[in-house]
C-alpha cells in the first residue's frame, strides 16, 4: 500500500491551462468552506441565505437558483435582485416561473455540454468527473464557452490529473518498497506503507501525526518507509 501526498498549490501553479487552474482553485475554496462550516457551525453566508429564502421573493429566488446553480454568480445576482423586489412582483414572477427557468436552462446549455464531454474523456465514475460536475455549476456560461473553445487542452490536463490519482501498479509498488528510505517495522510485515512527503508541505506535516498513530497502534505489524 502506498500513500502519496501532493502539494495542491504546486500542482495548480504547474497547470498548463489558466482556465483549469480556476477549476482547481474553486475546488480548493469549496473544500475549505465545507471544512470551516463543519468545524464552526453554520456560516454567516448560510444564515443570510436562510433569511433571504422567505416569502414569495425567497421562493422565486430558490426556484431560479435550482436551475442556475446555488453557488453560481447568476444565483447570487438573482438573490440580490429579488431582495429589492416587492412581494407582489415576485408573486407575479412565480406565476410564469417556467419562462425564466427555460431561459436559464438555455443559457447553461454550454456548461452541460462541457460536463458531458469532459466526463466522457475521463470516465463518468471518476473523481475528476465528479469535480467537473460540481464545480461547473458555479460557472457563468461565458466561462464554460471559453473552456469549450480550449477543450483539447482542458481534457489533456484533466486526464493527466486523473491518471495521477490512480493506484500504482503492483510492479511499481514493489520497486518503491525495495531498499532505501528511512524505515521502521519488520521487513516481512504484511502491510508496508511508503510515504512520499515534502518538508515544505503543510499537509504532509499533518500526515506525520497519522504516521505516529499507526506506529503506536500497530507496532511491529506494519512496516513504514519515508521517502523525500
Amino acid at each position: 500500500m502506498t500513500m502519496k501526498h501532493s502539494n495542491l498549490g504546486r500542482r495548480i501553479r504547474r497547470a498548463a491551462l489558466p482556465l483549469w487552474m480556476a477549476v482547481m482553485a474553486a475546488a480548493g475554496l469549496s473544500a475549505c468552506k465545507k471544512a470551516q462550516t463543519s468545524s464552526t457551525g453554520p456560516s454567516a453566508s448560510s444564515s443570510a441565505a436562510s433569511a433571504t429564502a422567505s416569502g414569495p421573493c425567497g421562493t422565486y429566488a430558490n426556484r431560479l437558483c435550482e436551475k442556475a446553480g446555488p453557488e453560481s454568480p447568476t444565483c447570487q445576482a438573482i438573490k440580490t435582485t429579488t431582495d429589492l423586489m416587492p412581494p407582489e412582483a415576485c408573486a407575479a414572477g412565480l406565476k410564469d416561473v417556467e419562462y425564466t427557468t427555460k431561459k436559464l436552462s438555455a443559457a447553461h446549455k454550454m456548461c452541460d455540454e462541457l460536463v458531458q464531454k469532459l466526463c466522457a474523456a475521463v470516465g463518468p465514475d471518476s473523481q475528476s468527473c465528479q469535480l467537473v460536475t460540481n464545480e461547473t455549476k458555479k460557472f457563468p456560461p461565458e466561462k464554460c464557452k471559453m473552456m469549450l473553445e480550449h477543450l483539447p487542452e482542458v481534457t489533456a490536463e484533466l486526464q493527466k490529473m486523473e491518471q495521477a490519482n490512480q493506484p500504482l501498479s503492483a510492479d511499481k509498488q514493489a520497486a518503491i518498497a525495495q531498499g532505501g528510505g528511512v524505515s521502521f517495522g519488520p521487513a516481512n510485515a504484511k502491510v508496508h506503507i511508503v510515504e512520499f512527503s515534502d518538508f515544505q508541505c503543510p499537509y504532509c506535516s499533518r500526515a506525520a501525526t497519522v504516521v505516529h498513530q499507526i506506529k503506536e497502534k500497530y507496532g511491529d505489524r506494519v512496516r513504514f518507509t519515508f521517502r523525500q
